[in-house]
């Protein structure tokens, strides 16, 4: 896209309009595709390219770059009215608190909630370009994981941002990507579009989830390949459909093959040697990759935060806020990395963590907002004549 300025220097008007119908949908794309090495940019410190577009939106829609367009198209739930007051309760959070770097950082996950009122529908005759712009993520993110997998001395002679390597995989957050795009291939291909293609997308992608070896990869491709399920009835019926039918048996003949190849994986046997602790009949044999050793020890740490929190009514209720170091107040750090690290400033537990810095009200607020998300997507799926693949890809986000 050419950006074009008046001569004022601001933005003209169609790249405003650009900007307000696809600017979040570009930067939801593009951290998919880049993962943390790509949120680090551009220079691997603060302000993130994530603070820097969605300010530049926010400032956008504050100077009226709306002007003659229409707002967002409402989404028929109560997400955006928990949304609203969750914002309103960090923002509140934030400006009683003291103002530091520290302070931004603990505060920015919940403030880029603001990313849900710059959404605008975008008209339908850019409905196969948004598609494109999905395959061209699908496709870069498989590559250079496959890259950085293959050959590592490739990202690892790029010079660092911040403490990250440019293509550098997050394994956790980039296997979970590549459950995503499995997922989502899959339905492509059980709606009987471009079968082979999509079930070598499927393959690659169940090959680099796994490759990457984490537990949270491998929940989330066994959570999704349930939500392509409930996707059925979204399916349209096609030339094609009845050749998609058939990898349905084929699907089932391969299961036992798969679970086999499957089981034997580092990430499966690290993922179920976590949950022997937990269910009483699974019993996975030696501690795989310190999993029992890792579940313990975070277990210990909420549960160390949970107990700094609830002698105090103030705290318990309204958090901590943004800014003070709880994990080490607790003494959650030394039971979770076996010593005080002033950069890791959550408990490894999303909700936790909410509680600690909102309080039970603000955990509440988050709550609403999550259940808010997951009902949109099945609002979605009941009243959508037909879901596109953007549709499908937020959805198995939100997942």
């Amino acid at each position: 896209m050419t950006v074009e300025l008046t001569p004022s220097g601001a933005l003209s008007s169609p790249t405003r309009e650009w900007c307000r119908r696809y600017g979040v949908f570009a930067l939801a794309i593009f951290l998919l595709a880049t993962s943390k090495w790509g949120s680090y940019l551009p220079t691997g410190h603060p302000p993130y390219i994530t603070d820097i577009v969605l300010g530049a939106l926010v400032l956008q829609a504050a100077l009226g770059g709306r002007a003659g367009s229409r707002g967002p198209v409402r989404d028929g739930t109560w997400m955006r009215l928990a949304l609203a007051a969750l914002l309103f309760w960090s923002l509140l959070e934030f400006v009683t608190g003291s103002f530091s770097q520290d302070a931004l950082r603990d505060g920015a996950p919940y403030l880029y909630g603001v990313a849900a009122f710059l959404v605008a529908a975008p008209p339908a005759r850019v409905k196969l370009k948004m598609q494109r712009a999905v395959d061209a993520l699908l496709v870069f993110h498989g590559v250079w994981i496959t890259v950085a997998l293959v050959v590592p001395s490739v990202y690892l002679a790029i010079p660092t941002m911040g403490q990250i390597h440019p293509f550098q995989p997050r394994n956790d957050f980039d296997g979970t990507v590549c459950a995503v795009f499995a997922a989502l291939a899959l339905h492509r291909a059980l709606s009987g579009r471009r079968v082979v293609r999509n079930v070598v997308y499927v393959a690659w992608s169940v090959v680099l989830t796994l490759a990457l070896r984490e537990r949270a990869a491998v929940l989330a491709l066994g959570v999704l390949l349930v939500v392509v399920a409930l996707l059925a009835v979204q399916r349209r019926p096609s030339r094609w459909a009845g050749r998609a039918k058939a990898l349905v048996p084929l699907a089932i003949i391969c299961l036992p093959l798969l679970y086999l190849g499957v089981s034997h994986t580092f990430g499966y046997q690290r993922f179920v040697s976590g949950l022997q602790g937990y269910v009483p009949f699974i019993s996975a044999g030696p501690d795989v990759g310190g999993a029992v050793n890792t579940t313990h020890a975070r277990a210990e740490a909420w549960t160390a935060v949970v107990h700094y929190l609830e002698p105090s009514g103030r705290r318990e209720w309204f958090g901590v806020g943004f800014g003070p170091d709880f994990m080490h107040a607790s003494g959650a750090d030394i039971l979770l990395l076996g010593g005080p690290n002033p950069d890791v400033r959550s408990p490894h537990n999303y909700f936790v963590g909410t509680w600690a810095r909102l309080g039970l009200v603000g955990l509440g607020l988050d709550g609403l907002v999550i259940v808010g998300g997951l009902h949109l997507a099945v609002s979605l799926r009941r009243r959508a004549p037909e879901l596109s693949d953007v549709d499908i890809l937020a959805i198995m986000a939100a997942v």
